[in-house]
């Protein structure tokens, strides 16, 4: 009992330390947790590093950005995606526009608009010479550099204030500047493609530019979006492979690194030989689970949290060691 107390301590100095840095903790969804816990399971079955667990790290940050509106702690999952996809050496594929265009889009709505420039035009080059200029994924990419040519005639306004006022106003791309109303034009005709694929007419072409209404047209026209959901269904059926952990350290992944290292090795130890057998470890480690993916992804690229997490969590692995 002792032991537990120590352990719900430092998670809850772990937790002030977090929101220290980023103010307001967002409280996870359910659907949020069964998607981490989907991807701690990938990551136990395929490894960290592994193309297969790219379904999985785009789906929790979708449930993220759909339930939370946090681009923030979305970014760094899909980040780590697109990371994976570079290492395979396949630059001009359509998961490598996909990754692409989702950072871009992401990076779109933090702010980070030199960054949401670059990944988009490099995914709507790859779209455009793949899949053509009309292809409702090449509208997702006309979408987000319409936002971004706005966004230079409106300095000072947020992204995500944009699209809400497009949201309940869209506009005419006539009353537009030069560069958006090409965008915005083009992003209509895939609207109006993607329209006819999934209802099979279009009873009035779209005249207005909204970044939600071209998000909506597009969702269900992705040809990748069958393979990723086959594969992250396929893996909720599927045991884990003997002896892999049902769920990795987050936050102690987060801070050290790697989930193989002795300290965090330490703590999952711990977790599977003492908390888990006992009613009050396992309240802890529910809550853990809640709040684990969440913190990570804020801890995970900020120097200053990990430190002060570290100073935490190395006398505590220490000690668990022993045990």
């Amino acid at each position: 009992m002792n032991m537990i107390f120590l352990l719900l301590l430092a998670a809850g100095i772990t937790s002030f330390i977090i929101g220290f840095q980023i103010t307001k903790l967002p409280q996870p969804d359910s659907s949020i947790i069964k998607r981490g816990e989907l991807l701690e399971k990938a990551e136990a079955v395929y490894g960290e590093g592994s193309p297969k667990i790219i379904p999985f790290l785009y789906t929790l940050a979708e449930r993220i950005i759909k339930h939370q509106k946090n681009y923030e702690v979305a970014f760094p999952y899909i980040e780590r995606a697109f990371v994976i996809r570079s290492r395979l050496g396949e630059p001009e594929s359509l998961e490598m526009a996909a990754a692409l265009q989702r950072t871009g889009e992401c990076a779109l709505f933090m702010g980070n608009t030199l960054l949401a420039e670059e990944r988009t035009s490099k995914a709507l080059a790859i779209r455009r010479a793949r899949l053509g200029d009309d292809h409702p994924m090449t509208g997702q990419c006309w979408a987000v550099a319409t936002m971004l040519e706005l966004l230079k005639a409106r300095p000072g306004i947020q992204p995500v204030m944009l699209r809400s006022i497009l949201s309940v106003n869209p506009m005419s791309p006539a009353a537009m500047p030069p560069a958006a109303k090409e965008n915005a034009e083009k992003t209509l005709v895939c609207i109006d493609r993607a329209r006819k694929e999934v209802w099979g007419a279009v009873s009035q072409p779209e005249t207005t530019f909204g970044y939600d209404a071209a998000w909506n047209a597009f969702a269900n026209c992705d040809p990748l979006y069958d393979e990723y959901m086959k594969a992250v269904d396929a893996l909720k059926k599927g045991p884990l492979v003997p002896g892999a952990p049902a769920q990795n350290c987050f936050i102690a992944t987060a801070v050290y690194g790697s989930s193989d290292c002795p300290e965090v090795l330490s703590l999952r130890s711990f977790k599977d030989r003492k908390l888990a057998p006992t009613a009050p470890g396992r309240v802890f480690i529910a809550f853990y689970g809640a709040v684990g993916p969440i913190a990570a992804a804020l801890v995970r690229n900020r120097p200053v949290p990990r430190k002060l997490c570290r100073m935490i969590l190395d006398p505590l692995a220490k000690r668990l060691g022993r045990g």
